[in-house]
């Protein structure tokens, strides 16, 4: 069989090897990259075929300053991109980050960047120069001195004098210094490329319409981006928008296909698709893609739906690990939905496992209505929890979040917030995180069901309260067990009186065996403790027990456990009030027994 030496042959067997070639250069180390970008036999055309997005992070990762090598070899199309990710803050365009850029590419590149913004961004050099620079046109009888101080000249006809650019608090001088010298050096080389146009554009640049202008800068700019996956904030932010299992459509239904016109393969990056690891949902079902061109159309369809992420959080991304904070939350709301419609199909078996089903989903929906299924399920909760707000006991008492402990408030405000977040309670480093798997879904769930279990078994008590101003620091937990104490006192009749110290250290005597099996581990509470609550609480509220423990039962365990915890290994008379948070105290902690 002879080998195809066709052009077209030879054209996609040099895409295959510069898209290896780039894979493996995003897999080394920053400094390896530059050496092995610039070693190449072919740089240009290696820095050519790189997504502008893919470039834009390697040169942040390699460092700017370091990068200008690339940033020379860099097409119009990629500097264009860096520009438009560079130059704006939000709507608008920095001078100081355009001032910065602009010292870079004629650094890199002298001549052919200066030429390429007089050429291909005229508009956006327009409105920079009109900011930036003073100009004065000298009469043939008029001494420069009449202009003032600070004006220089190229030609003694045109003048020009620096505007000052917006200062930064720890601005050290250092970055007008470079403002002025980059100024002149991008005058002196659009002078030199052509004189006669450098004098119409500076003559033009004088009489522009600024806020007209940056309208349609920032136009352009979000229709060039959008090719990327970059939609306006406007419309990325429709990506919160929830559904449910029934409103999810098709891959291929006309809704879906106009979602994604425009976005090519080659037009997005490949370094998202390449941060994905773990054994989540998403992760197995691309590892049991056999496809390689549908495997492509994923890789840039998921780099579409990061970059909207990117857009609707304002996020700004200059390395690799701002990207994995995008792609690390796609993903985890990816895993929830696949995970949530692969178990309620009940195909998921311990015999079988569960990627091909999770493969075959990708296959059937659009990524962005799978995440904003995922999402949907975080929103439920908190709908769920502004709703059971609106009629709950601790809210019509006027009582805080932090009423219901650390744990529970720290879930709660989680779920309040205008996005809903993991309460995580810094088991990976952070107090919030995103929601990443269905499990996490799950276990917020069933610890909002106690603290709801809980409030509906505070109103069934109807423990009176003090005024608001007269509480002290009172948590569910002090509550209960203070009017539990009281009744075993013979002081039903004053649930929620603070108690003594002697009384406490009654309590504490008779909730716990006198001698401690294990010394290292404490004394154990009496088994008949567990039982003797619930009893209280059945005659308080009027309730079966099954009842309480259907509402919160698991609550009052873990409750006695922490009781166990903080008093088992403390003898009676070793009883400070100072440290004590589990019972209402008086504030002196002392006295005698009523």
């Amino acid at each position: 069989m002879t080998e195809d030496r066709s052009p077209i042959a030879k054209i996609r067997a040099l895409r295959r090897y510069l898209q290896q070639t780039r894979e493996q250069i995003l897999d080394l180390a920053p400094e390896k990259a530059l050496e092995r970008i610039l070693d190449h036999p072919d740089s240009a055309a290696l820095v050519h075929s790189f997504p502008a997005q893919d470039l834009h992070l390697l040169l942040h990762e390699i460092g700017p300053e370091d990068g200008l090598p690339v940033l020379a070899l860099a097409s119009d199309q990629q500097l264009e991109y860096i520009l438009d990710q560079e130059v704006w803050q939000h709507d608008r365009i920095d001078l100081s980050a355009a001032s910065l850029w602009f010292d870079r590419l004629i650094t890199a590149a002298p001549g052919r960047a200066a030429a390429w913004l007089a050429r291909s961004k005229i508009d956006l050099l327009h409105f920079f120069l009109f900011n930036s620079l003073e100009i004065q046109v000298r009469e043939h009888d008029q001494d420069p001195s009449d202009f003032g101080e600070g004006f220089f000249s190229l030609d003694d006809t045109l003048y020009f004098r620096i505007r000052p650019l917006p200062t930064t608090p720890g601005d050290d001088g250092l970055h007008a210094q470079r403002h002025a010298e980059m100024l002149r050096a991008l005058l002196a080389q659009l002078a030199d490329i052509d004189y006669h146009r450098f004098h119409q554009l500076m003559l033009h640049s004088t009489g522009i319409l600024p806020a007209e202008i940056e309208e349609e800068e920032y136009r352009l700019r979000c229709v060039r981006l959008a090719e990327k996956g970059f939609l306006p904030f406007e419309e990325a932010v429709g990506l919160y928008q929830p559904i449910g299992p029934g409103e999810l459509r098709d891959r291929l239904t006309p809704r879906e296909s106009e979602d994604n016109a425009g976005v090519g393969v080659s037009a997005l990056a490949v370094a998202p698709v390449r941060l994905v690891t773990g054994e989540g949902a998403f992760g197995r079902a691309l590892r049991g893609i056999a496809d390689h061109h549908w495997l492509l159309d994923l890789q840039s369809e998921f780099a579409a739906l990061s970059n909207r992420l990117i857009v609707a959080d304002r996020q700004v991304v200059h390395n690799r690990d701002d990207l994995k904070t995008a792609v690390r939350k796609a993903v985890g709301y990816l895993d929830i939905a696949l995970e949530r419609l692969e178990a309620s199909s009940g195909a998921v078996s311990p015999k079988s496992p569960v990627k091909h089903g999770f493969t075959r989903l990708l296959r059937k929906y659009p990524l962005e209505s799978l995440f904003r299924l995922g999402y949907g399920e975080a929103v439920r909760l908190k709908r769920s929890v502004e709703a059971w707000l609106a009629g709950s006991w601790f809210a019509s008492r006027q009582l805080g979040l932090a009423f219901w402990g650390e744990e529970w408030f720290g879930l709660l405000g989680g779920l309040l917030l205008k996005r809903p977040r993991f309460f995580d309670n810094y088991r990976s480093g952070v107090l919030y995180r995103e929601f990443e798997q269905l499990s996490d879904i799950q276990a917020t769930e069933a610890r909002l069901d106690q603290v709801q279990g809980c409030d509906r078994l505070l109103t069934a008590l109807d423990l009176p309260l003090a005024p608001p101003g007269n509480r002290g620091f009172l948590t569910y937990k002090n509550l209960l067990l203070t009017a539990w104490a009281r009744d075993w006192l013979g002081e039903a009749e004053r649930p929620v009186a603070p108690l003594t110290l002697p009384q406490l250290r009654t309590i504490v005597t008779r909730l716990f065996v006198d001698q401690a099996a294990d010394p290292d581990a404490g004394r154990c509470l009496r088994e008949e403790i567990p039982g003797r609550l619930r009893d209280w609480l059945a005659r308080r509220s009027g309730l079966e027990r099954a009842s309480i423990d259907r509402m919160a039962g698991t609550a009052l365990d873990d409750l006695l456990r922490e009781v166990q915890g903080e008093f088992g290994r403390v003898a009676p008379a070793d009883l400070d009030p100072r440290y004590i948070q589990l019972f209402l105290m008086e504030p002196s902690g002392t006295g005698t027994d009523a």
